[in-house]
């Protein structure tokens, strides 16, 4: 696809009003921009190669869009406020302590494998501006609270043992996050199941409880 065979791309001329689907436009963007941010990372993510991918000039990229920064910024604000809302939906579901966490856990493990998610995983935050940093880290922050809220639950009503919730939460949803690195989906599993079998073995381990 090139600009010429597709004038639906053309950029908006000054003075003229926004088009009618430039909110259209502008997920396409997002979404690509997610899908390069998820197999090459931050750093491996170019303005150029967003373009080229699109099929447009990137004169006509920045009408939709404003900068690498504002592009990350916005795609991870999308993915945590959607765990975010997630988690928040769980723990004030019901179900016991340990069921919630579980749910947490299998629908971390299917957001964390999509574009969306998988760029956050996979970027340097370290290249980011301070103002961005800060509110990915107060949004994690956020999402956090829900989760040691259904382990205080689980603790409560004794479905859950956990001495040190913050080892915890980390090395369960630290082990969710490498996900991307490997599964490949289309495989042998499909994303749902994947999701399903860490998180049995993630609250139970790989013990053998048997006598």
């Amino acid at each position: 696809m090139s600009e010429p065979s597709n004038p639906s791309w053309e950029k908006r001329r000054p003075g003229r009003p926004r088009e009618p689907d430039f909110v259209e436009k502008r997920e396409a963007v997002l979404a690509a921009a997610a899908g390069l941010m998820a197999r090459h990372g931050y750093d491996g993510m170019s303005l150029a190669g967003l373009a080229q991918a699109l099929g447009v000039t990137k004169p006509t990229l920045y009408h939709y869009v404003g900068g690498k920064e504002q592009l990350y910024a916005e795609i991870v604000e999308r993915s945590q406020q959607a765990t975010i809302d997630f988690l928040r939906e769980v723990a004030d579901g019901p179900g016991t302590g340990r069921e919630k966490l579980r749910r947490m856990l299998t629908g971390y493990a299917e957001i964390v494998n999509s574009d969306f998610g998988t760029t956050l995983i996979f970027s340097n935050s370290a290249e980011l501006g301070a103002a961005t940093q800060r509110r990915i880290a107060e949004r994690s922050r956020e999402a956090n609270a829900f989760i040691y809220q259904a382990m205080a639950e689980g603790g409560a009503d004794g479905t859950l043992a956990i001495a040190d919730p913050t080892v915890a939460l980390h090395t369960l949803f630290g082990a969710l996050n490498w996900t991307p690195n490997w599964f490949r989906p289309g495989r042998r599993l499909s994303l749902r199941e994947l999701a399903e079998a860490q998180a049995d073995i993630l609250l139970a381990g790989v013990k053998n409880h048997e006598p």
